[in-house]
């Protein structure tokens, strides 16, 4: 079932990457009002939890290389990371489930699923 919904969102966001690639008028409504342009593309009425915001900044540029800062996940601390969590997070590990997708998915994916499935 959790496969079934990670799917879903992946097909959903490679669906509005495409749109936003080849339609620039759709790019730019998508950065400025992010909300209302994705309801008018689903067809849904969604709605992000109180409090949350989303931001879509436009990184097309192929001449540019863009770091984007995760907020700091709320079960951390400001200690360093152990051999294993390095080796975790890089993906250097045999670990099956990288610490990085966990938050890429509980962060982006899981806001926008939830958007758009009510």
């Amino acid at each position: 079932m959790e496969h079934a919904k990670q799917d879903k969102a992946n097909f959903f966001l490679k669906s509005i990457y495409k749109k936003a690639w080849r339609d620039k008028v759709f790019l730019r409504k998508l950065v400025k009002n992010p909300i209302q342009t994705l309801n008018s593309f689903t067809g849904k009425n969604g709605a992000l939890p109180n409090g949350k915001v989303l931001i879509v900044e436009d990184q097309t540029n192929p001449d540019h290389i863009y770091l984007n800062i995760p907020a700091k996940p709320v079960h951390t601390d400001d200690t360093d990371l152990n051999e294993d969590q390095l080796d975790t997070v890089t993906g250097a590990g045999n670990h099956t489930k990288a610490t990085s997708w966990y938050y890429l998915y509980r962060g982006v994916k899981k806001e926008i699923q939830n958007l758009f499935e009510k």
